[in-house]
């Protein structure tokens, strides 16, 4: 039985990213020498010195070696480098085979979620390759060994859970494990993004209980916005730095040292950018545009691929605006551009470093592209049987 010819295409999307991986691990050993990348190997290479009674003892934050970079008072970093720790029981030592086995990870998560939701929006399944698969700066940056290239990966396998739960019939022992899933993979990411959780979460979760509850079926727009509203007041209580008297603080405190630590025109400058309310509104349209193009071109000339893409993405918005005007606004589109632009607000002003936003914002980036291009959807036809007339996610609102 031969091969189908989407299992061809996912095997070079895998050997693509698993590339992907070694470049990156090839770009901080060469160019920067140095980074995070080299600082979580390090520990890594220390942690595979300890004994089984040592390793579980670290586990449990009782054998912490003076020698290691990670600590306690870096939660979230030691959790990553706990979880690379595993993976190296397979990489044997090895970074680069580490970088791949990582890289592996991220292209299992993302080929899962391809092959579910391609079978839901099978018109779309092109664009969705795209968007995960051959987007340039997304592969890299969520490749090799970086909290993006396993905290991502989970991210979208947890939007496609949802996916799978509004739009699919399961059987009742299917839904309770799609939605286990979803909460399983939530902590997870908490553990290390915890402010991509609490968006996640606030913004896919309503969707859920929206879809779910039988007398809201009329008024699902109405309903989201007042469960979004409860989202995003509540996960504001589970973490310090989302407290609402702490939030605009801690981002300004992330803000000023990104600045510290980049060059002079390396950076999104804002307006005298203050912890105050006011300070935040005047500055958030800049955010807004920042998060999702800069660097653009003319105003910075080191990543030119980069650049060049976000001009590109730039040029797709404006030319798609009216047919963006024609669509139906569904609440799955509300909670996708919900989900976009707080996070390209928030990472704006807390990372604005054009180099650190173009890699943190791969949270959202196939999303975005995926939002960008799918009027354009029939484009992208990665097989001969692609199919190209049925219902679409928004239709044209005049549409017979």
């Amino acid at each position: 039985m031969s091969i189908q010819p989407k299992y061809y295409w996912l095997f070079g999307a895998f050997l693509l990213k698993v590339l992907a991986g070694i470049l990156v691990g090839c770009l901080y050993h060469f160019y920067y020498d140095g980074g995070d990348t080299l600082v979580y190997w390090r520990d890594v290479k220390i942690i595979q010195t300890f004994s089984f009674s040592e390793y579980f003892a670290y586990w449990k934050n009782e054998h912490l070696s003076t020698s290691l970079y990670f600590n306690t008072y870096q939660p979230r970093a030691l959790f990553f480098v706990k979880v690379l720790s595993i993976f190296n029981w397979l990489a044997r030592g090895n970074y680069w085979v580490l970088a791949s086995i990582v890289s592996s990870f991220g292209f299992a998560c993302y080929a899962i979620s391809f092959l579910q939701l391609s079978k839901i929006y099978p018109q779309y399944r092109g664009l969705l390759f795209f968007a995960l698969f051959i987007n340039p700066s997304f592969v890299f940056w969520t490749s090799g060994l970086m909290k993006e290239a396993f905290v991502v990966p989970l991210v979208i396998l947890a939007i496609s859970c949802i996916i799978l739960l509004i739009k699919t019939k399961l059987g009742v022992v299917k839904q309770m494990i799609t939605m286990l899933l979803f909460f399983a993979l939530c902590v997870i990411i908490w553990k290390i993004k915890y402010y991509f959780a609490a968006t996640l979460f606030a913004f896919f979760f309503p969707l859920l209980l929206v879809y779910k509850i039988p007398f809201l079926k009329d008024k699902k727009k109405a309903s989201y916005g007042m469960f979004l509203l409860l989202g995003l007041i509540s996960t504001s209580f589970i973490h310090p730095n989302l407290y609402l008297q702490n939030i605009l603080k801690a981002i300004v405190l992330n803000h000023d040292l990104t600045i510290q630590s980049s060059s002079e025109s390396g950076y999104l400058a804002f307006n005298s950018l203050t912890s105050s309310f006011l300070s935040f509104l005047q500055n958030t349209p800049k955010a807004f545009f920042g998060g999702l193009f800069s660097p653009i071109l003319f105003t910075w000339k080191i990543q030119l691929l980069d650049t060049l893409l976000n001009s590109f993405f730039l040029f797709m918005l404006i030319y798609n605006l009216k047919k963006y005007f024609k669509l139906l606004w569904t609440v799955e589109i509300w909670a996708i551009l919900g989900f976009i632009s707080l996070l390209a607000i928030l990472l704006a002003f807390s990372s604005p470093n054009y180099g650190s936003l173009v890699r943190y914002r791969s949270v959202f980036s196939p999303l975005f592209f995926f939002f960008l291009f799918y009027p354009q959807y029939y484009l992208f036809p990665i097989y001969k049987e692609e199919i190209r007339h049925q219902p679409r996610i928004g239709q044209p609102t005049n549409s017979k």
